[in-house]
């Protein structure tokens, strides 16, 4: 049986309090996702590794870029300090389903990289974020081809028949 695969979305700041409490820094782009009930899985870590030990969120209130948490069973400062550090996640399950046309970056790892005329670049191997994401194309070669993941440059994602198709912008390609 293969193990679940777990997403990242916030990593556990410093205690909030003397009551258990702590801060979260949301690492999504849907913080609203974090709600009581809610069951989350620190990744472990090397210093201490993971147990497979449970978090089920019990509070939750907003902060100034942060949200202050209480995890049910965490009642003390004690308790809340040996989770600081620590990532945590949820299955793959659980993500927030996007709107058609839109990909978590996982599901573009790996996706051959064609011209709109056939032409082989590559594989998708890195996805830089930034005001404009820049995809990172492993050429046959070994060298890398930096692609904007813009309308003008891209002309389809199509991970359903493992592809990601780019506009023949000579330019680029030789680049």
């Amino acid at each position: 049986m293969s193990e679940k695969r777990m997403f990242t979305v916030g990593r556990i700041g410093a205690p909030h309090g003397v009551r258990g409490d702590l801060r979260l820094l949301p690492l999504t782009d849907y913080p609203d996702r974090f709600r009581p009930g809610l069951t989350l899985y620190p990744s472990p870590r090397v210093d201490r590794p993971g147990n497979g030990e449970k978090l089920v969120l019990e509070a939750i209130r907003p902060a100034q870029g942060f949200l202050v948490v209480r995890f049910l069973g965490i009642d003390s400062r004690e308790a809340a300090v040996r989770l600081v550090g620590l990532y945590i996640q949820v299955p793959e399950e659980e993500l927030v389903p996007l709107p058609a046309g839109s990909w978590y970056i996982y599901q573009l790892i790996g996706l051959e990289v064609t011209t709109e005329n056939g032409r082989h670049l590559g594989h998708l191997r890195e996805v830089i974020s930034g005001a404009n994401d820049v995809y990172v194309v492993e050429r046959p070669d070994g060298r890398k081809l930096l692609w904007p993941a813009t309308k003008e440059a891209v002309a389809a994602i199509e991970p359903e028949l493992g592809r990601i198709v780019v506009r023949d912008i000579e330019e680029l390609v030789e680049g």
